[in-house]
């Protein structure tokens, strides 16, 4: 089994195929459209163990993974959003004894969210459903879905003062068992301290610090529940972004997510190029802009 742990550690970058937490305080208007389309990519051949060191894969182990995300958003009340995600990977894992490569469907991920305060500081709350959509390749080796449901809870605080905006999310992160294998993954409690800055009036910049802190998981065996600390997921980046508008409707998002430190987690590098819509009501929705942040597939999550 030691063969295979560079390959699980794909799984869990397939499963959480970019930030942890997506939520943010600002809601679309009433009828208004945000939509994003991105492109994904990584490289690596590291990851972080059960010690929280980043070591190389066994067995000269390299992956790759590109994708596509498509994220959309609709303003249903003036102060109500609802949001869906939908991603799609193309995988290639190699080392000195197997190649494996497929193509396959995400998790597909839902969430309302309801703005609480709107004023120099704006609060608001989401509840996110992760559905088990994924293709599972090969379960043995590959998985880039873990077959069960997720649930979000996440309370968001931002402040908006152009050319400065910046927001706190914070949430708890239910995550049930799998019916197919009886594991369940440990819970865990998302977060992300973002910052943007106007440096044009096309053109922003942002920086986050997110990640997500998780407990063990368990499987039930004779309706007992074991745990093992190898399955305790933890993980803190650092994303740098820039975010350009084209026009009043549409806008380019460039962002790279530096993995600072983790556990049991995937080690590498993440470069997401995303193209954005806002219709005429989503004009000025998010932090004042077209783009509600300059990261791309920022307006839902992809789990």
């Amino acid at each position: 089994m030691k063969k295979w742990m560079w390959i699980a550690s794909f799984g869990l970058l397939a499963t959480n195929f970019i930030a942890p937490v997506a939520a943010e305080p600002w809601t679309l208007p009433r009828g208004g459209v945000f939509a994003t389309a991105s492109l994904l990519g990584t490289r690596s051949r590291s990851l972080f163990n059960n010690s929280a060191d980043r070591v190389a894969f066994l067995n000269n182990g390299l992956s790759r993974v590109g994708g596509m995300t498509l994220d959309g958003a609709y303003g249903v009340l003036d102060a109500l959003t609802v949001s869906a995600s939908v991603p799609v990977l193309l995988y290639s894992l190699k080392d000195d004894f197997v190649q494996e490569e497929g193509l396959s469907l995400g998790d597909i991920r839902g969430s309302v969210r309801y703005r609480l305060l709107n004023r120099t500081l704006v609060s608001s709350v989401e509840v996110a459903l992760k559905f088990p959509t994924a293709t599972e390749a090969d379960p043995v080796r590959i998985q880039v879905g873990e077959g069960q449901y997720d649930i979000d809870l996440i309370w968001s605080l931002g402040w908006n003062r152009l050319p400065v905006s910046a927001s706190l999310d914070l949430g708890y992160r239910k995550r049930l068992r799998n019916s197919d294998t009886s594991f369940r993954p440990g819970d865990e409690i998302p977060f992300r301290i973002r910052g943007n800055y106007q440096l044009s009036p096309r053109l922003f910049a942002g920086l986050s610090l997110d990640g997500f802190w998780g407990a063990a998981g368990s499987t039930n065996a004779f309706n007992f529940d074991i745990q093992t600390s190898r399955s305790v997921r933890r993980l803190v980046n650092l994303i740098p972004a820039m975010s350009y508008h084209l026009t009043d409707h549409i806008g380019l998002d460039l962002s790279m997510s530096l993995p600072l430190m983790g556990r049991n987690y995937y080690a590498g590098r993440l470069v997401i190029l995303g193209m954005t819509f806002g219709s005429s009501k989503a004009r000025f929705a998010g932090n004042g802009t077209l783009v509600p942040s300059p990261r791309g597939g920022s307006c839902c999550s992809i789990q």
